[in-house]
């Protein structure tokens, strides 16, 4: 017995639907996690974060971390990800999480696409910011 026209619809609807739900958390290694598609390992301790996915396939989403990795990972990530140094004053988005603050004595990185993105180092604890947009 063949499936009917509406078992079938109903069954691709399913598979196009169940990857649509907006993401959103709080917890650090979760945020960490979403944003980056792996745990953090062992260089990398995450402190803070809030991330956001929206529902659409394009993976349009918003993240804020607070990070305490070592020195090898942050040159990693600053390389694999083609960032710049700048002396730019980065403005916080006024959505931001009531713990991302910048400090004012650190190193700064953004993106070289022109998109929000951009890495803060506290230069006295190391400890890393980032902000990253992609919508």
């Amino acid at each position: 017995m063949k499936p009917g026209p509406i078992f079938l619809l109903s069954t691709v609807c399913c598979i196009i639907l169940s990857g649509c739900w907006e993401k959103r958390s709080n917890d650090a290694e979760e945020s960490y996690t979403l944003w980056l598609g792996e745990k953090p390992g062992k260089e990398v301790l995450a402190i803070h974060g809030k991330y956001w996915q929206s529902s659409h396939f394009t993976r349009e989403y918003i993240a804020y971390l607070e990070l305490a990795p070592s020195q090898l990972w942050t040159t990693k990530f600053i390389k694999q990800n083609q960032l710049i140094k700048t002396s730019d004053n980065l403005s916080v988005p006024t959505d931001a999480p009531v713990w991302f603050m910048v400090p004012h004595d650190a190193n700064k990185w953004k993106s070289k696409t022109g998109n929000d993105s951009w890495i803060i180092e506290d230069r006295k604890t190391h400890r890393v910011f980032i902000y990253e947009e992609q919508l």
